[in-house]
């Protein structure tokens, strides 16, 4: 009788795991991402996942001003800068819409951190091959803007494939070469819309300078960090 009773007890639970408070003190289990990589649990869930991240007002902000881009193209080169001038404008403002939005809505993304500066790129690209096009800007400063680029992504490319480097912060030149390029691809589209000498050429040639000397040296910048990089890489 006392064997079939201990016998009994042994195949109970422990007690301590049937009060609520000691059931409560368990650790969690981590939550298995249906898209991670190996994961059985993907399809519907996954792709659900994805497209609520397509969905983020800060990513739908950047998908339209990616939408934009052929309609202020079109406007430059038919020299519509009146009409192009308000196109530009907003962009710009959804360009720094889309960063504050995904902060204060806690919604940044992977995809947003790839989807945004390529938006920018783009849009930069375009509005700098058109004013060349059209005379606005000579052709040297659109190569000097486009081959920069160029060179920063083949170098990035390149240490990601050879040293599995993913993070490539912009630099302080990097910011001040780029508020140049944009200033002066801005006040070359506001002295096509405005009446002539309201914007002074003295001005425009000034811009043109700093342009062409923080684009030069911010190029110089990003090659001498990349090789670092690759130095301190292969001493290890």
């Amino acid at each position: 009788m006392i064997s079939s009773a201990f016998c009994v007890i042994r195949l109970l639970p422990d007690a301590r795991l049937l009060h609520p408070e000691t059931r409560l003190a368990q650790p969690p289990r981590p939550f298995a991402d249906p898209c991670a990589p190996g994961s059985r649990s993907g399809g519907l869930r996954c792709y659900r996942k994805h497209m609520s991240t397509w969905r983020t007002l800060p990513n739908l902000l950047t998908l339209a001003r990616v939408a934009a881009i052929p309609f202020l193209a079109v406007l430059l080169l038919a020299r519509r800068y009146d009409m192009a001038l308000p196109v530009l404008f907003l962009t710009g403002i959804s360009d720094a819409l889309d960063g504050y939005l995904a902060r204060r809505l806690n919604q940044a993304s992977r995809l947003g951190q790839v989807l945004d500066p390529a938006a920018d790129k783009l849009l930069l690209f375009t509005v700098y091959l058109t004013l060349a096009w059209t005379g606005a800007l000579p052709w040297w400063i659109t190569g000097l803007v486009i081959g920069r680029d160029v060179v920063i992504v083949l170098g990035a490319l390149l240490l990601f494939t050879a040293r599995q480097r993913r993070e490539f912060a912009p630099t302080l030149w990097g910011k001040i070469s780029t508020f140049y390029q944009l200033l002066l691809a801005g006040c070359t589209v506001l002295q096509g819309a405005l009446p002539v000498g309201w914007v002074p050429g003295l001005f425009l040639e000034f811009l043109l300078a700093g342009a062409t000397a923080a684009t030069l040296w911010s190029g110089i910048d990003y090659v001498r960090i990349g090789a670092g990089w690759a130095r301190s890489a292969s001493a290890r």
